[in-house]
């Protein structure tokens, strides 16, 4: 790719991921992040961004925009994120003291967030029906906490798994817990004889 070309298609680039994060923004406005049509979006964004893409940009976008839509999927399949405020009030408790509640939660690894536009959402799934996330979520948070943070974290919750036979952990979570955390524990396992990272 011939070097002027670099700065105009970098700023398509980035023109791109500022779209998609403000669609993300404008969902955290109207109460949290809705699951559906954001898969369809991305496709077109990323078909007509490509179509005018070539060589190491182009892959570099390609796995960008996989990135992206791995996160999309992985908020559908989570039922969504509730905005910080919404995970307080699901607790019981609203306004700042609440806001102090989940950020312990998620301190102690009992709940994870994931950051958007500037904003952590919650999962959906991480909570029962009464807003309270269950203990078997904190042991596989902590069962991971070394390996996995943020939107590595989300995916793991989506990629297939080999210790649930090759199904992921999110479709295991809704029927059996159990197995979720002994798969968070078994991976654990495997990676702690590993030498440490730089």
């Amino acid at each position: 790719m011939a070097a002027t070309l670099q700065a105009p298609l970098e700023a398509l680039v980035a023109h791109f991921f500022s779209a998609f994060a403000d669609l993300l923004d404008r969902e955290f406005a109207a109460g949290g992040v809705a699951p559906e049509g954001q898969g369809a979006a991305l496709e077109r964004a990323l078909d007509v961004a490509s179509s005018r893409l070539e060589g190491d940009l182009e892959t570099r976008l390609w796995h960008a925009c996989q990135n992206l839509m791995m996160r999309d999927s992985f908020v559908r399949q989570s039922g969504g994120l509730a905005a910080q405020t919404e995970v307080a009030a699901l607790l019981g408790t609203p306004g700042e003291q609440g806001l102090r509640v989940v950020e312990a939660l998620e301190h102690e690894q009992r709940v994870f967030s994931l950051q958007v536009g500037g904003e952590r959402g919650y999962p959906r799934f991480q909570f029962d029906p009464s807003g309270c996330p269950s203990e078997a979520l904190h042991l596989v948070l902590t069962s991971l906490a070394t390996d996995y943070g943020g939107w590595a974290l989300a995916s793991w919750w989506t990629a297939s798994n080999a210790f649930l036979e090759g199904t992921t952990p999110i479709e295991v979570w809704r029927r059996d817990q159990a197995r979720v955390v002994r798969a968070a524990a078994q991976e654990q396992a495997m990676f702690a004889d590993l030498p440490e990272r730089a």
